[in-house]
């Protein structure tokens, strides 16, 4: 799929106004639905916050928000 669709596809399904939650665990699909989401829509509807599954091993709520720090999510919060 080209980038062009992708954002085609974001675009349709989050609308031109309506704020987005998105909850990152710091696995691979909610990292990638968090950078797309930032690349795709207006950054002050995106609203990140950090979601602890439960099976997280030590110190990866640290990588996880270190992480989101260093791509720019968008008002990320724990």
């Amino acid at each position: 799929m080209d980038e062009e669709n992708v954002r085609k596809i974001i675009a349709s399904a989050v609308g031109r106004s309506t704020h987005i939650m998105n909850y990152v665990s710091g696995g691979v699909d909610s990292m990638t639905m968090a950078v797309l989401l930032k690349k795709y829509v207006d950054n002050d509807r995106i609203h990140n916050r950090f979601l602890d599954t439960g099976t997280l091993r030590a110190g990866e709520r640290e990588e996880v928000v270190a992480m989101a720090a260093a791509l720019g999510l968008p008002h990320f919060r724990v």
